[in-house]
């Protein structure tokens, strides 16, 4: 009976262990994910900006003269 009761023993402490193991990963993978999430949206920003700027110039138009004429 003590046998039974050391091995359950010992199988609890394992799985204590590695459930506060995978915690930890999965508490550093919700970092990452949000730190991504973050420089996404960062990005995103940029591409916008840089759209609007591109139809700016594309408004102007390709064949219009320039200012000078």
């Amino acid at each position: 009976m003590d046998e039974l009761v050391n091995e359950l023993q010992s199988k609890l402490a394992f799985q204590e262990d590695a459930l506060t193991s995978l915690n930890d990963v999965v508490i550093g993978l919700q970092r990452d994910l949000t730190e991504l999430r973050q420089l996404m949206m960062a990005i995103n920003q940029r591409v916008s900006a840089q759209d609007e700027i591109i139809n700016a110039h594309a408004s102007i138009g390709v064949d219009a003269r320039p200012p000078h004429y």
